[in-house]
């Protein structure tokens, strides 16, 4: 045998095999009879409905719909003292239904039920099973319809099965220690022994041959082995290939699986995370959701994470991060009484630089994630560091070195981890997240009797179950000298989840907005503040900020629900506003005017810019009519969160005109000349006497796009060597010529499949050209971008992420930097000289590259899989070039970026008299770098919430203006509105102190 290892080790995977199909040695068929249906029902409507009998072998569907499974019989009473199970085979995902409640779920891992640990005689059985018209993965391998595969109840030989396991974790370790080890050696020859032994004695003979191996199982595990906190855990991907409709049914069959396998194994721990899944089930299957409240009171089940989903964290921005964990935490703190201490993000594709600043303000000390080790390029050196954001923050992070979230509980697994693990001279112990996962299922039993059978166990590390609440604190006091990594923790994969599902990343942005308007409108204009409503429409947000939702990587199912959700926001925020501004508008005192307007500025600070009405008639003197016949109105100014009134009739003329004429835009700052593309073929800085374009800006670029794997997620660098060219000539229209608005529409075939009209338009006294670009795009495996070569040069290029931004090198001299060829920025990315720079601004787009001097902006992608008609159809977005004096820091880009998203409100009112003044600040800062980000009702309804944070790096102090609100106490809080300390109130004002990118939260009163 020592001389022939490769045999012997055949012999015994045969041989673990053949007892593998031992288990249920007696089985007898069950009657089953069928009901089908095309959308879930409960059970309470399934039971009630007339089945049809059918045989083993029967089909059903089609895909998507539900079939119930009415399966009855007998077993007899030679079976007494016996464990008895029920084995079921759909060829789908099912569940079980005992006592009117979820028993357990099937799917491709698991198909057996154990009805009975010790009969007690003969019994019978009757059970209805649901099953779902897909498997664990959608449609994933599926045609048109599913069998029926078995349907049997059978007696279970549970001396067969410990020996199998014995077995099997000697036989999987054996297989992955070196080869020249003693431990190898060893259990090799036993092994080989325990086959003899069984041979040789027949079935008789498996105590003893379970005996054989006894000495090499009871060998424990060497001082120096890693300690291994094991939580079971099952990755429920909140849509995907599957709709939210399915999501639903995925976690009764995940979390009724979890709850009965606990009945036979005491210390399985489980961990899981996400409130929107105990939502789910709380409200559709409140039994099991009381189940689950009993295992989390009695210590076996941990609901971790701190975000009410497991969010994308490049696309979310700042304000919604900041709303997953105050309505995460407090779900889990009101349903369970937990306090959360993790971010759990096991499956997200990158993750912002602004986290630590967010954990820490939440009150998380301690991340997780595997995700970086799918890296392209770049191996991450750490497991177990300090993570430090834009803010100098650090939280305590940790990477699952089996770099998987869904591990098996193979000592082959486990060894592998022990040995990747890059930190082991500073900790010795590592986190294991084990259960099938992202379709959801969990844990098997196997799974459960390998970690048994590895708690102690020579050759491979200790294997505790525990939770990862516990397990961080413990890691924490014992680790020494963790390294520190500063700044983004940047995925080099999936960078195309920047772009695809281009309408659903727009919508997400406008509802971010439409929240935020509806919130400080509610608070300051005296109302009864929607607090119900408002947190209906947060939830639908957050929800579809899910990391396979808002990324594009989901079937067409979840973004036709998305849609219907971001209506649903839509219409809940716009209730909000009305139900805030019309009574309000009624108090407001226009005496004196002629054809009052009131321009509504809901930003930090004020700004002036157009407005536009409906209209009938001429124009007044100093206004405009648009090609829409709506009337431009100059705003010269309105105060900062506030209000003012002006009076059409009244309008001052502006001093300086914008004109259009041929091809060419106009004002006193710039002179934008477009060529016959309707590309800029010049951009001249009127002022700078400079010129902005180093070659044709607003250039279409189109690509192949065909990555190697992963096509909604992944642009792979080698689209670049495939550009296709642009050959249609274009159609320029001036359509507005002044004098508050310049615009030349632009018409243009980009591909016989896409179309593009674009508006390209330059306002009076502005330095920003806006690009109202409208895309009728039907194109397969197709990247667009629109490329900006600009006269600036600089090795780094600056991009906003949330609460701040970070600078990237705009060169490719390492393996990191070529890797960071597409990256993901928020409103704005700028490329600048110490006193000159260019930004390129957008109102719903995500994906960036900055190379040399080039500044594109990633519009379109055409990808077929999983959605085979992905961004088919209609875009309407905005992006804007904005040259500008100083750098970043010192321009106006931040407020540009602001502005271009969130438009002055206008509204016509009657002359009448009212009790409010015509124009009113409720809140201003005097340090135009701290932002205020969000205005709302606290969530314990006590006072008011304001969000500010620091937006450009710097240190220093500012007055905060609150008598506009009538504050006379301020409380400053975390990002969860737990108070910190107390803040003086002297006239009117709050005195605050700032570092670079601080976040800084206040309750008003």
């Amino acid at each position: 045998m020592e001389k022939h290892p490769q045999i012997t080790l055949k012999r015994i995977d045969s041989f673990i095999k053949e007892l593998s199909s031992s288990f249920w040695p007696e089985r007898l068929p069950l009657t089953v009879s069928i009901y089908q249906c095309a959308e879930p029902i409960s059970y309470a409507e399934a039971v009630q409905q007339e089945y049809t009998p059918v045989q083993l072998g029967c089909p059903w569907g089609p895909v998507w719909s539900t079939a119930w499974f009415h399966v009855t019989g007998e077993y007899p009473a030679a079976w007494a003292g016996s464990t008895v199970s029920l084995l079921m085979d759909t060829s789908s995902e099912a569940l079980i239904w005992q006592h009117a409640a979820p028993a357990q779920g099937l799917d491709c891992n698991r198909n057996d039920f154990m009805l009975t640990p010790c009969a007690d005689g003969a019994g019978a059985v009757d059970l209805y099973i649901e099953a779902a018209g897909n498997d664990l993965f959608g449609m994933r391998g599926v045609d048109t319809s599913f069998t029926l595969k078995q349907a049997e109840i059978g007696r279970f030989d549970q001396e067969i099965w410990d020996l199998y396991h014995d077995m099997h974790v000697l036989f999987d370790m054996a297989k992955k220690l070196p080869e020249e080890s003693n431990r190898r050696a060893n259990l090799l020859f036993v092994l080989n022994k325990a086959v003899n032994s069984y041979r040789i004695g027949g079935e008789g003979s498996v105590a003893a041959t379970r005996q054989i191996l006894q000495e090499e199982l009871g060998r424990p595990a060497v001082s120096s082995a890693s300690r291994v906190c094991a939580c079971g855990h099952s990755h429920i991907d909140t849509a995907w290939l599957w709709p939210i409709r399915e999501t639903k049914r995925k976690c009764s069959r995940t979390f009724s699986t979890v709850l009965k396998y606990m009945e036979s194994y005491p210390e399985y721990r489980f961990t899981q995370s996400q409130p929107q899944l105990y939502a789910y089930v709380k409200e559709n299957y409140p039994a099991l959701y009381e189940r689950i409240k009993q295992a989390v009171a009695e210590g076996r089940w941990e609901p971790q994470g701190g975000m009410w989903v497991e969010a994308d964290c490049n696309i979310t921005s700042g304000e919604s991060l900041v709303r997953q964990f105050v309505h995460g935490l407090k779900f889990f703190r009101e349903e369970f009484g937990v306090t959360n201490n993790i971010l759990w993000l096991p499956d997200v594709f990158g993750y912002s630089a602004a986290l630590p600043q967010i954990l820490q303000g939440c009150e998380i000390p301690y991340f997780m994630t595997q995700k970086i080790s799918w890296n392209q390029l770049n191996k991450f050196p750490h497991h177990t560091f300090q993570w430090r954001g834009i803010d100098g923050t650090e939280v305590l992070t940790h990477f699952l070195p089996a770099d998987t979230y869904n591990s098996n509980m193979e000592p082959e697994q486990l060894i592998y981890a022990e040995s990747n693990f890059k930190d082991k001279d500073r900790s010795n112990t590592y986190l294991y997240s084990y259960g099938f996962g992202d379709g959801g299922g969990g844990v098997t039993k196997k799974m459960l009797e390998m970690q048994r059978r590895m708690a102690n166990l020579e050759g491979v590390p200790h294997v505790e179950p525990g939770f990862a609440r516990d397990w961080y604190p413990q890691m924490e006091a014992e680790a020494r000298d963790l390294r520190t990594w500063v700044g983004e923790l940047y995925l080099e994969l999936h960078r195309g989840t920047y772009t695809t599902q281009a309408k659903n990343k727009w919508e997400n942005r406008r509802c971010e907005y439409h929240l935020r308007d509806a919130e400080f409108l509610a608070v300051v204009t005296g109302g009864e503040y929607p607090a119900a409503q408002l947190d209906e429409a947060w939830k639908l947000v957050l929800l579809n900020q899910f990391h396979d939702i808002i990324p594009g990587s989901s079937i067409h199912w979840v973004y036709e629900d998305s849609d219907k959700d971001y209506a649903r926001v839509h219409a809940l925020a716009q209730g909000a506003v009305d139900a805030a501004v019309v009574p309000f508008q009624a108090t407001i005192d226009t005496s004196g005017t002629e054809t009052p307007v009131l321009v509504w500025n809901t930003l930090s600070g004020a700004r002036n810019g157009l407005v536009s009405l409906p209209w009938a008639g001429a124009a007044p003197a100093g206004t405009q009519l648009t090609a829409a016949d709506e009337l431009l109105l100059p705003v010269p100014t309105v105060p900062s969160l506030g209000y003012t009134v002006l009076d059409v009739a009244a309008v001052v003329p502006v001093s300086t005109v914008v004109t259009a004429t041929g091809n060419v835009l106009e004002n006193e700052l710039l002179r934008v000349t477009l060529d016959e593309n309707g590309a800029l073929l010049s951009c001249y800085d009127k002022v700078a006497e400079r010129e902005v374009l180093a070659q044709t800006g607003n250039d279409f670029q189109l690509f192949d796009d065909r990555p190697n794997h992963h096509q909604a997620w992944d642009i792979d660098l080698f689209y670049e060597e495939t550009p296709l060219v642009i050959t249609a000539k274009a159609t320029l229209t001036v359509v507005e010529a002044g004098p508050l608005r310049a615009s030349i529409k632009v018409e243009r075939k980009l591909t016989e499949k896409a179309t593009l009209v674009q508006y390209i338009r330059l306002n009076a006294g502005s330095r920003q050209v806006d690009f109202e670009t409208n895309i009728d795009w039907q194109e397969e495996k197709k990247l667009l971008k629109v490329a900006f070569p600009v006269n600036v040069y600089a090795g780094h290029a600056t991009f906003e992420i949330q609460y701040g931004h970070v600078e990237r090198p705009t060169h490719r001299n390492t393996s990191w930097d070529v890797a960071r060829f597409e990256v993901p920025a928020q409103k704005w990315v700028d490329l600048s000289e110490s006193d000159y720079g260019v930004a390129l601004l957008n109102n719903g787009k995500y994906g960036h590259d900055i190379h040399d001097n080039v500044m594109r902006l990633t519009l379109l992608r055409a990808t077929k899989s999983p959605d085979e008609i992905a961004d088919m159809g209609m875009h309407h977005f905005t992006y804007s070039l904005l040259p500008h004096s100083g750098d970043v820091t010192s321009s106006e880009v931040i407020s540009a970026a602001y502005a271009l998203n969130v438009p002055l409100l206008a509204t016509q009112l009657p002359v009448q008299t009212g009790s409010k003044p015509g124009t009113h600040s409720y809140l201003s800062v005097d340090r135009d770098n701290l932002i205020i980000e969000a205005v709302k009702a606290a969530e314990d309804g006590d006072g008011i919430i304001v969000r500010l944070y620091e937006a450009k790096r710097s240190r220093g102090s500012a007055l905060l203006d609150v008598a506009g609100l009538g504050i006379t106490r301020v409380t400053q809080t975390n990002l969860i509105e737990n108070a910190q300390q107390e803040l003086a109130v002297v006239d009117g004002k709050v005195a605050l102190s700032y570092r670079p990118f601080e976040i800084i939260t206040l309750r008003l009163r």
